[in-house]
């Protein structure tokens, strides 16, 4: 499934193909109770690969909710590195709190990308192998 803003959600089927405009709002799900399988392009992707990697991350060193979802300091750290923000409120509204969260985040050694060899971004070693954030 799949919601673009405030719309109505859309159930996506087997085989059907969905383009998103660029800079749309959106959340996307595993409607049945089954393994989902999705194939997502992203152009231009830039650095998405490392999202998910730290993302990944993030849920193995048991740093995010049952859902996967990582904690507000995080979330901060990852929203201002990726520019992948809350599909709401508007982003304009989300922007400030997440310059401050990151702040914090920064100051109390939250890292916003690593790589599986536990290497952040910068290619500083990781205080843990695979993971340097706290949460």
């Amino acid at each position: 499934g799949i919601r673009l803003g405030r719309e109505a959600p859309i159930h996506v089927a087997a085989g059907q193909e969905l383009k998103l405009p660029p800079n749309t709002p959106h959340i996307w799900w595993n409607v049945g109770n089954c393994e989902a399988v999705a194939v997502v392009e992203l152009r231009p992707a830039l650095d998405f690969d490392i999202f998910l990697e730290t993302l990944f991350g993030l849920a193995r060193a048991g740093k995010t909710d049952p859902k996967g979802n990582p904690g507000l300091i995080q979330s901060a750290m990852l929203a201002r590195r990726y520019s992948c923000y809350l599909s709401s409120p508007p982003v304009m509204l989300q922007r400030p709190g997440v310059w401050l969260l990151s702040q914090v985040g920064r100051r109390l050694g939250y890292q916003d990308a690593f790589t599986e060899s536990g290497q952040s971004a910068q290619g500083e070693p990781s205080s843990s192998p695979g993971l340097a954030s706290r949460n």
